[in-house]
């Protein structure tokens, strides 16, 4: 038995093989998934700080409303809060208390004058004008030696007593309360009491001096408890609201300090950079990247160790956030996020996208301020985008889906109203919901716009791309029609049978039967050259050498793979064409050749094709149906048990022969697949009535093939 032909000679590949591909992991290096995810999170923390800090015209008292402003959401307004808090403190009185303190304060002093002057007077060493000026020096004015010279006759003992009289006064007037408005009386009643105790002129004056210096109001401010009593009464003050869509300023007005204050509260001017704003943007988009990135490599390995894959995800996610940016400024609603989940669930995995879906709802979110509705909103758009998915036929239906997400959007916008108590007649909540549906109209047109873009940049190869593919109308397809009508009803059989076969081991069907439709392609080159097209001519192999013929033969796939790459087919697509053969020998020259005797050194490796082996299931299948479906269509006779065994036949040689080494198949799926062959060629190959020419022999016939002669239209004769 013949080994396939390996692909590399001495560590470098071999001539004529294919370009290897690309692996399924390691492919991707960690310093460029480091730049990936560094980016996104650059635009991400970027969007953030720049939503999240005050933004906005520069205005201040006195300028002019260049337009209308209005409140962009239901707020407290600060200035207006804090003016009725400060007429809440103005109406509090200030709070008064007696104060007992201050006659005790007053006795305390008087003792200390007359316990200062008796220290005078006893002192035996002052004694005639020493004692007088030493005494004079405790009193103002040009009196004071008069004062003196009174107190001086009448010694300890009677100064004693009229200190003690004046103290008396002044502590009974300040023993009860005393505003500023009954001081004053207090004061000429302490004097006129003093001035009846007969004392000398001049000390009568300076005791009632010392009196009404003395008596002071003992009903004082308590700045304490009036502090507390406004700060209290400044509390109870509810705060202010604007609502949302009020009018803050109309264009034209000159702004006031109320105005410019809600400006600010708003983020309507300009302000300095705050890096506490850029570190919680910073910390927010590196958990909002961690997380994608966890998820990943915990559950995506085939995205996140392919380099192709991981850019798509991260361009699609960079163009949902930019987007949102964009549209901020008309509606929070219009975050395209329905688009980027589409795109991804086209394009890669729905699985996939119903991750990413709520990520990018958690960032819309974030950079619309942190608004619920809008992060549930797009959040609800974008699962529906990929359940949505589900009913797309062609580019067309994602116009459909897009509606779909509209009417779910609608639904959510609704319920927000009707939660928050907001009347449906008003403008605001009808404006709402028709950004909510066109939301859903510019994610289909997104994607329907992008989509060939992606299809094409990165290489996928999406079900809708596949269905253009397998339209008659694509050039290719036409040709082989037209210039290979043989190998186009071959191909066409050879889909059906890969489509049913792929469906049964849990391959990609549309894939298979796209696949079958260009496997022989290369064919249209020189089609009469295969009997499928020798349709009444004679065979020109009969006029050639075999090692000639096989070299026709087996050109038709590098001529089919030129052909696709001039059409520039996708490269899976390709890739059918170039292993739908793999290794195989071809064997009936090859057999000719050996029987003609004409080559000494017969090498078998002349005669097989090129390669590669079939890599993935969909090209193993489309491989076994072209050699089945071309072995069948060749037997004289294809009864069924004919056909069971040409089929399990043409199978077990593949394996044997080695050229199902590459692709996932197991023993188990080559059975189902066999299976599956002889069903539909039953129904290809099924036994049919022949159809005399005479009347009496037709209705014979029909009768012993158990036909109901009663029918009312008996079946017309088949043309073959």
């Amino acid at each position: 038995m013949a080994t396939p032909q390996p692909q590399t000679v001495n560590g470098a590949p071999r001539p004529g093989a294919p370009p290897p591909r690309e692996p399924r992991r390691g492919a991707l290096g960690h310093f460029s998934r480091l730049i990936v995810g560094f980016v996104i999170l650059a635009i991400l923390a970027a969007i953030l700080v720049v939503n999240n800090m005050p933004k906005g015209i520069a205005l201040v008292v006195g300028s002019v409303a260049p337009q209308d402003f209005l409140a962009p959401r239901t707020a407290a307004d600060s200035y207006a809060t804090e003016q009725a808090r400060e007429r809440a403190a103005a109406t509090v009185p200030d709070y008064y208390r007696f104060d007992a303190t201050l006659a005790a304060s007053a006795g305390a002093r008087i003792d200390k004058l007359a316990s200062d002057i008796n220290a005078l007077l006893g002192d035996s060493s002052l004694s005639g004008s020493a004692l007088e000026t030493a005494i004079a020096a405790h009193f103002a004015g040009d009196t004071a030696f008069d004062i003196a010279a009174a107190i001086v006759d009448m010694g300890v003992q009677g100064w004693s007593q009229v200190a003690t009289q004046v103290r008396e006064v002044v502590v009974s007037r300040m023993g009860v309360e005393v505003d500023d408005q009954a001081v004053s009386e207090a004061r000429k009643s302490a004097a006129t009491e003093i001035r009846r105790m007969g004392l000398s002129g001049p000390l009568t004056d300076a005791l009632v001096a010392i009196s009404t210096k003395e008596i002071q109001p003992t009903v004082v401010l308590d700045v304490e408890e009036t502090n507390r009593r406004r700060s209290a009464a400044m509390d109870a003050v509810e705060p202010v609201m604007i609502l949302q869509d009020q009018i803050i300023a109309r264009r034209g007005d000159v702004l006031d300090g109320h105005q410019i204050s809600l400006m600010q509260d708003f983020g309507m001017l300009r302000a300095q950079l705050d890096p506490m704003i850029i570190a919680g943007s910073l910390l927010l988009a590196v958990i909002l990247v961690a997380g994608m990135s966890v998820y990943l490599y915990l559950y995506e390995r085939d995205t996140f160790d392919n380099a192709s894959r991981l850019l798509l995800v991260a361009v699609v996610v960079a163009l949902v956030l930019v987007a949102t940016q964009l549209s901020r400024g008309l509606s929070g609603y219009l975050a395209p996020v329905a688009a980027g989940t589409m795109l991804i669930a086209s394009l890669l995995a729905p699985r996939l996208a119903l991750f990413v879906g709520p990520m990018l709802s958690i960032a819309v979110g974030l950079i619309l301020g942190g608004e619920v509705r809008f992060l549930v909103v797009a959040l609800a758009g974008g699962l529906i985008g990929v359940f949505s998915l589900t009913l797309v036929g062609q580019r067309s239906d994602l116009t459909r889906a897009g509606l779909l997400v509209g009417f779910g959007n609608v639904v959510v916008v609704l319920a927000f109203a009707l939660i928050r108590g907001e009347p449906l007649s008003t403008l605001g909540a009808w404006r709402d919901m028709g950004f909510a549906f066109v939301n859903g109209i510019i994610s289909a047109v997104l994607t329907i716009g992008t989509l060939p873009f992606f299809e094409s940049t990165f290489g996928i190869l999406t079900a809708v791309r596949l269905l253009e593919l397998a339209n008659p109308n694509q050039p290719l397809l036409r040709r082989l029609l037209v210039e290979a009508p043989g190998t186009y009803h071959h191909s066409i059989v050879v889909g059906n049978l890969a489509e049913a076969a792929a469906d049964v081991v849990g391959a990609n069907p549309l894939l298979a039967r796209v696949g079958a439709y260009y496997h022989d392609i290369g064919k249209v080159v020189r089609p009469y050259f295969f009997i499928e097209n020798q349709i009444g001519q004679e065979n020109p192999h009969d006029k050639i050498s075999p090692s000639l013929s096989a070299l026709i033969i087996t050109s038709h796939v590098k001529d089919g793979v030129t052909l696709a790459e001039e059409a520039h087919l996708p490269p899976r697509i390709v890739n059918f064409i170039r292993s739908h053969h793999g290794r195989t020998l071809v064997s009936f020259f090859y057999r000719r050749a050996a029987e003609d005797g004409k080559t000494e050194q017969l090498d078998e490796e002349d005669y097989r094709y090129d390669g590669p082996l079939p890599q993935t299931p969909e090209e193993a299948i489309v491989m076994l149906a072209d050699a089945v479906e071309a072995a069948v269509r060749a037997m004289p006779e294809p009864t069924p048990p004919r056909i069971e065994a040409l089929v399990k036949q043409l199978i077990r040689e593949r394996l044997v022969d080695g050229q199902l080494a590459k692709c996932d198949l197991t023993l188990r799926d080559l059975d189902r697949i066999g299976e599956t062959f002889l069903r539909v060629l039953m129904g290809i190959f099924h036994a049919r009535i022949e159809y005399p020419q005479n009347k009496d022999d037709l209705i014979r016939q029909i009768h012993e093939s158990g036909i109901d002669e009663d029918s009312p239209k008996p079946p017309e004769p088949e043309v073959e």
